[in-house]
């Protein structure tokens, strides 16, 4: 079928599932209002620009989608990200190589684990629950990422399930 040679993918609407790992040509990908969960994008390593967020009601509020979780593979070509406004939880994006240029906007989701790596231009304010953001460059990252005041940046980074506390009496 010719959509196999599909290079630019715009979808709005209530689908509640999506599966694009037969269109390995694909550059672009922009849903609004995602209603699916889940998406695996680990085929798709021609991406440049990959657009998932939320939509606004009457008012211009924006509104989280149902995504969840996204499954990256080697998608090293990408070079736009806007995440916002969907319910993701947890997000790698070490593939994302910093000697070019990438810009990714990860506002106004429900992240707890976030390992950046090391990424030009980054937006994270609105993840009430995230504490830490995992960096290989803390200065970098503080200079230069838009963030919730109290949010720390490290290398090293644990979830407080890992955190053992001893006391000795």
């Amino acid at each position: 079928s010719m959509l196999v040679d599909l290079t630019d993918l715009n979808l709005s609407g209530n689908f509640t599932s999506l599966d694009v790992s037969a269109l390995t040509k694909l550059e672009r990908i922009e849903v609004t209002s995602p209603q699916f969960q889940t998406v695996d994008l680990s085929n798709n390593l021609l991406l440049e620009d990959v657009r998932f967020r939320g939509g606004e009601d009457e008012e211009g509020n924006q509104n989280q989608s149902e995504l969840i979780e996204i499954i990256f593979g080697n998608n090293a070509l990408i070079t736009y990200m806007e995440l916002s406004s969907n319910k993701l939880t947890s997000l790698d994006l070490t593939f994302m190589d910093f000697e070019e240029y990438r810009y990714v906007d990860v506002s106004n989701n429900l992240l707890e684990e976030l390992n950046i790596g090391k990424i030009s231009s980054m937006y994270l304010v609105d993840n009430p629950n995230l504490t830490c953001a995992k960096t290989t460059d803390v200065a970098y990252a503080e200079a230069n990422y838009g963030s919730d005041p109290g949010l720390t940046f490290d290398p090293n980074c644990f979830s407080s399930e890992n955190d053992i506390l001893t006391f000795e009496i």
